[in-house]
């Protein structure tokens, strides 16, 4: 999903964001229906080093889904927004591939000396995390099989 997020009339300065957040390797999808919030972060918050002149809008705060892929592989928006994050999913997805091909043909030992390599994938980092923090193999295996 991208979104674009506005807020006007804090300060002096003016927030317009971008942000991307990709779900589709989690387990945790958005379903028809529901709502989500954004959990997003923008710079330091607290007072403004400045005083607000008077006359000065009154802050003023929006958000709007721009692009989003369902479920079902239908998207609705403007994919040019979401061409980084549908890269990285394609780059993740061949990665995924490749360390279920290494452990079907190599076995375990195989599938464990490939999996520490370094990576900028959320999918293969997180099977990396729940590796080193389960010590076992099975839960990475299973993490989501499914999608492989």
């Amino acid at each position: 999903m991208v979104m674009k997020i506005e807020i006007v009339g804090l300060c002096k300065i003016s927030i317009h964001e971008t942000s991307q957040d990709d779900i589709f390797f989690s387990a945790q999808v958005f379903e028809a229906g529901t709502s989500r919030a954004s959990n997003s972060s923008m710079g330091p918050c607290g007072r403004p080093h400045t005083e607000v002149e008077s006359g000065q809008r009154e802050p003023k705060a929006t958000a709007s889904v721009e692009f989003v892929q369902f479920t079902d592989g239908t998207t609705w928006g403007d994919s040019e927004l979401a061409e980084n994050i549908l890269r990285l999913r394609h780059l993740a997805y061949h990665e995924v591939k490749l360390l279920a091909q290494i452990s079907n043909t190599g076995g375990s030992q195989a599938f464990l000396d490939e999996l520490p390599k370094p990576t900028d994938l959320i999918p293969i980092d997180s099977m990396q995390q729940l590796y080193k923090e389960k010590g076992d193999i099975g839960p990475v295996n299973r993490s989501d099989p499914r999608r492989v």
